[in-house]
């Protein structure tokens, strides 16, 4: 019997379990898929024991995607570059490997027109946290022309920029980065959506408009919030026609992209329903 799970903490709101059971029954596979809570204070020893339990494999969400990296043998290239992890995989032997499939799952979305000509294109990514840095470095790893990366703080954009320079140059690649602070977005107010997309859009300057006009080959959305802030903005300052394609995480995300839009470019899947929830809570974390 395939053994398969999902660690992190908290797991209450994961659908992992409901999906991935769901996809072993439709495909006629004998198997289980667990949530495996483990506290901070016990991570270390309790993955340990479920490596050793006869685990097949597990997905890891927050907080792990990290800490999880000094007990594993192996890295991929995509996990190595992200320096994050959300699969890991165990042999007959019991050698443990990490991935992350928020890379490659993105890329591999991309409709094979776009992806040919991706090496002259230009990309804005609004955001900073975990789903841009995986959106980020497939691009890197496919030597992408530019990226545009818009957040809310300077210091953590700096060290973004700085974290993908480093994989740039491991990659040897000519991609040009460039980040922009959007100002004006409060922590608290980051709690209540709507206000906090409105406060958004308000605090854009001419200068970001008019880059955003001149450099949207890509436009890269990971919720159906960000998109219907996005739309409001497009719409006040008429930049809809400057968007070239539209990728999304998620189908949610895709049915109000194309409301607004009406297009959807590239919608890419994320690896577990969870993944998706992180990319909205830490949206400009």
């Amino acid at each position: 019997m395939l053994r398969l799970g999902i660690i992190g903490f908290p797991l209450e709101h994961s659908l992992s379990p409901l999906m991935h059971t769901t996809a072993l029954q439709n495909l006629n596979i004998v198997g289980e898929y667990k949530a495996y809570e483990i506290k901070e204070d016990n991570f270390e020893k309790k993955v340990k024991q479920l490596i050793a339990s006869g685990l097949h494999g597990f997905n890891v969400t927050i907080p792990y995607k990290t800490r999880i990296i000094p007990l594993l043998d192996k890295l991929t290239k995509e996990a190595e570059l992200a320096q994050a992890v959300n699969t890991v995989t165990i042999d007959k032997t019991g050698i443990t490997t990490g991935s992350n499939t928020d890379i490659t799952g993105f890329f591999e979305a991309i409709p094979e027109d776009i992806r040919k000509k991706i090496k002259e294109t230009n990309v804005v990514v609004l955001g900073n946290g975990g789903a841009a840095r995986a959106v980020c470095i497939a691009f890197l790893l496919n030597g992408i022309k530019r990226i545009k990366i818009y957040g809310r703080s300077k210091e953590k954009l700096e060290r973004f920029k700085e974290f993908l320079t480093d994989r740039k140059n491991k990659l040897r690649t000519n991609t040009n980065i460039e980040v922009e602070t959007c100002h004006g977005m409060s922590l608290p107010v980051m709690m209540i959506w709507p206000i906090y997309t409105a406060n958004f859009i308000e605090t854009l300057s001419d200068e970001i408009i008019n880059q955003i006009k001149n450099g949207i080959d890509i436009a890269t959305f990971f919720s159906s919030n960000t998109v219907g802030c996005f739309g409001v903005l497009a719409e006040k300052y008429n930049l809809k026609k400057h968007i070239q394609a539209i990728a999304v995480i998620g189908d949610e995300t895709a049915k109000r992209a194309k409301d607004i839009f009406g297009k959807v470019d590239i919608v890419a899947k994320p690896a577990t329903e969870e993944d998706l929830i992180v990319g909205v809570c830490h949206w400009y974390a």
